[in-house]
């Protein structure tokens, strides 16, 4: 794409699809509107309407784009499209005057947004709707300029230009990530509307004059390339990503109270997405997502009768061809309660404890474990005396219970974790909890012997306040163990365990300055880079949701994710993941203040912005 001077001093925008052919300057001698066979180069609209535009950029792809015009000598713009019979002008009026753009940088891939720096009012402008209507740019402005330390124009350029930015990219996936490169250092947006700083040139001299975005070579750690005066091609990476919400109640109607449980399950080639909680009166609500509709409701307990109380849980299980679905709550009596749905039947419902003679009273635990050719289903939760008690069901027998606490001696409260680990032939199923003076106790059982505590808090020192989540690791040939769970004054501990060492554990408010309050969700990422993230999640005792993270490139840090979102969740938050393409979603979700469900989602959540210890340092 050009623009050619005419013999009589006119000038037009040419194109060209066919540049491998474009071989001596004669080749641009054209009459041609349209692309076609033996078309080297072609006219794009009307003759152009000043003779002293010479920039054009261009946006939407080949098929039918839209070009954006400026005259250097007077600042102003125009656009044209296919349709439009000549060129239309964009310029603008600001209450210090006329337009005069020193610049402009239009998204590619979306022809309505485009930027202009102006002269006239010293200011940013950016326009969502290809130039019909105008917005001043401050934060933009602000961040570019360093609240106004840089002028626009610039008037001590070295390289003699008066355009603060010179060069802005914009991803093709994410419309509301751009970045811009300034005489004053990269800068970036994740919403389109709030900029900072990626690198600053008065810690890194250097002048920085176009950019490339970087999506290809790595597409789920995305680079950006700055050519500079004085320091080569910069590499700048990872870049910041966003972190967006939805609130499911304004989507289907129903709000929840308590935290919720989640899980996945194909259907053809879509995955499902499924969470679950109850609403004040106690029904049961599932809530379910696909690439095929948005977020949709079922009322369990209008189906199955059944009230619920406590915390959830869900696990599946095959049946045949058909895929089970299960969740397990305890009722306002204190009977655990397993509502299942599978594609041959609605949801149905089983009263465990009038299988079983026992109530429970707190949150539940679910896992599953192979016992010959059968599929043991787990569940956890301690009574009303804080007795921890495991029920187990297998095709072969129905519901039965076993008592922990009668086996081992200690009783507990709250809502327990599981996990499962191996140990050379065995499986071994390990449980922990909070006891009722605060110890953090685990307990584990294997075929090679009946169920075992130890009291982790008397090993590694800090009593909990609160119910613990769990996670392995690996390290090198070893599994490592993991507990989290916040203290008696609200710091954040985090336990671990392996065969090379007994229980340790690392103060998390130590090293983010963040207390917390309520349960914590723990999870792990590595699909978008080659080491592992450990991430944990909960609410600070200001009420902000944050997220902790730690990698073997960083110690833990916390993000606020309510800052970013100005969303405050009342409960602890359930995490779970998807695959979209190359990417990784994370997601959170958990009731806000109000009742309404939210889901909160990443690509990645190690590159946030708004970390408990500023800003990580791009990479050069």
């Amino acid at each position: 794409m050009v623009i050619r001077t005419l013999p009589d001093l006119s000038r037009v925008v040419l194109r060209t699809t066919k540049m491998t052919l474009i071989t001596a300057y004669t080749d641009w001698d054209t009459t041609a509107s349209a692309d076609g066979p033996g078309v080297k180069c072609f006219q794009q609209g009307p003759i152009l309407p000043t003779p002293d535009v010479s920039i054009v950029q261009a946006s939407d792809g080949h098929a039918s784009p839209t070009f954006y015009v400026r005259d250097p000598t007077v600042g102003r713009m125009w656009k044209w499209s296919t349709g439009l019979p000549d060129w239309q002008e964009i310029t603008f009026t600001t209450s210090a005057g006329t337009m005069f753009a020193l610049g402009f940088f239009v998204d590619p891939y979306r022809p309505q947004k485009l930027y202009v720096i102006d002269r006239t009012s010293a200011a940013i402008h950016r326009s969502d709707n290809g130039g019909t209507t105008w917005l001043r740019d401050d934060s933009m402005t602000a961040a570019v300029t360093e609240n106004g330390a840089f002028h626009i124009p610039l008037s001590d350029s070295y390289y003699d230009t008066e355009s603060i930015v010179n060069d802005m990219l914009f991803d093709p996936e994410d419309e509301g990530r751009r970045f811009a490169v300034a005489y004053s250092g990269a800068f970036y947006t994740v919403d389109g509307l709030h900029w900072g700083r990626m690198m600053t040139t008065t810690a890194l001299p250097q002048h920085s004059q176009m950019a490339t975005l970087d999506t290809i070579s790595d597409p789920c750690n995305h680079a950006l390339y700055v050519a500079t005066g004085g320091r080569g091609v910069l590499r700048l990476k990872p870049l910041p990503v966003a972190i967006r919400q939805v609130d499911v109640t304004r989507i289907t109607g129903r709000r929840v109270v308590g935290p919720v449980t989640s899980w996945q399950t194909p259907n053809g080639p879509l995955l499902v997405e499924h969470l679950a909680g109850r609403d004040a009166a106690g029904h049961l609500l599932v809530f379910w997502w696909s690439p095929a509709h948005d977020w949709q409701v079922v009322d369990v307990t209008a189906i199955t009768g059944r009230t619920i109380e406590g915390p959830l849980t869900s696990w599946q299980t095959p049946n045949g061809p058909y895929n089970v679905e299960h969740l397990a709550a305890a009722d306002a009596a204190g009977h655990l309660l397993v509502f299942w749905w599978s594609p041959a039947h609605d949801w149905q419902v089983v009263d465990v404890t009038a299988k079983t003679g026992r109530t429970v009273t707190s949150g539940v635990s679910s896992w599953q474990t192979p016992n010959g050719p059968e599929i043991v289903e787990h569940l956890a939760a301690h009574d009303a005396a804080g007795h921890l008690l495991v029920f187990y069901w297998a095709p072969s027998h129905d519901w039965r219970v076993v008592d922990v606490s009668a086996i081992t001696g200690a009783v507990v409260i709250g809502t327990p974790t599981s996990w499962q680990t191996p140990n050379g032939p065995f499986n071994v199923e390990h449980l922990a909890a909070r006891s009722p003076i605060d110890d953090l106790l685990v307990f584990w059982w294997s075929p090679a012997h009946d169920w075992q505590v130890v009291n982790v808090s008397s090993i590694a020192g800090p009593k909990v306040g609160g119910s613990p989540t769990s996670w392995q690791t690996l390290n090198g040939p070893y599994y490592v163990e993991h507990l989290a769970a916040v203290g008696q004054d609200g710091r954040l501990f985090v336990f671990y365990w392996s065969p090379v060492h007994d229980w340790q554990v690392v103060d998390l408010t130590a090293r983010t300055g963040v207390r917390i309050t309520g349960d914590v969700a723990s999870w792990q990422t590595r699909k978008c880079r080659p080491v592992n993230f450990e991430h944990l999640a909960a609410n600070s005792t200001s009420g902000h949701l944050h997220i902790f993270t730690w990698s073997p490139e960083n110690d833990w840090y916390a993000t606020d994710v309510t800052a970013l979102t100005n969303v405050r969740v009342h409960v602890g938050v359930l995490a779970w993941q998807t695959p979209n393409g190359p990417y990784n979603i994370e997601h959170l979700a958990a009731p806000s203040q109000g009742g309404d469900l939210i889901v909160f989602y990443t690509r990645a959540s190690e590159v946030l912005t708004g970390r408990s210890d500023g800003p990580k340092a791009c990479q050069g």
